[in-house]
């Protein structure tokens, strides 16, 4: 008898311990995802432009399993949109087409804040209740919008978009303490709780940030 009662307590404490173990398969899944993406395909990108399809392919493919839907933006001296709203499985697609395009000159500039704000307003029509992203992906730069970032900045956060930023081009955004490009996306992501991440054209750096870019989702800002 003496060792009856340890023994069955052991055994309800291993009972509720599974028990515990169990509770987060029963967890509240998260809000939709509701993912806008901003890339840059001007002329001046075209020796990038195959690393950009692999950063759209795989954010795509790393969402592919959540209840997520988004859409593809492009810019150069103009918006247009590449894929409308589906499932993000359908960035691969999007990926595909993303051409060079404006003029090679770029004496139009790059409409980076005219882009920016297209997607904020995508992103405004959906439900309060999902998770709203913006990712943008490009040398980060803007010349020739209509658009400030003033404009950009006040809109990402009335309508609470967490914004990131994927600076791809074939040289460093910063060289010592200098930025070289993207500076007010940097601005734009530390402002509504994102991040920009300088990934060059290195597929170590792009998979480093769209690991840290998918925790930091998850976390639910």
């Amino acid at each position: 008898m003496k060792g009856f009662l340890p023994l069955c307590l052991l055994s309800c404490l291993v009972g509720y311990a599974v028990l515990r173990a169990q509770s987060p398969a029963q967890a509240d899944p998260g809000r939709p995802l509701s993912l806008g993406v901003v890339i840059d395909v001007r002329v001046q990108q075209h020796e990038v432009i195959g690393f950009e399809r692999q950063v759209v392919d795989a954010l795509g493919s790393k969402l592919a399993g959540e209840h997520a839907e988004g859409f593809v933006v492009s810019y150069s001296d103009r918006v247009q949109v590449v894929e409308d709203w589906s499932p993000t499985a359908g960035f691969k697609d999007a990926a595909i087409r993303l051409a060079a395009d404006g003029s090679e000159d770029g004496r139009r500039g790059a409409a980076l804040n005219d882009a920016l704000l297209n997607g904020l307003a995508r992103l405004g029509t959906v439900g309060h209740e999902n998770r709203k992203v913006l990712v943008v992906i490009g040398e980060g730069n803007d010349s020739g919008s209509s658009t400030t970032f003033a404009d950009v900045l006040s809109a990402a956060k009335a309508g609470h978009v967490q914004c990131f930023a994927l600076l791809v081009a074939n040289h460093r955004s910063q060289v010592g303490r200098v930025r070289q490009f993207g500076f007010d996306l940097y601005r734009l992501a530390s402002a509504t709780h994102g991040k920009a991440y300088d990934v060059r054209t290195d597929p170590e750096l792009l998979d480093a940030a769209l690991g840290d870019l998918l925790a930091r989702l998850a976390a639910n800002y």
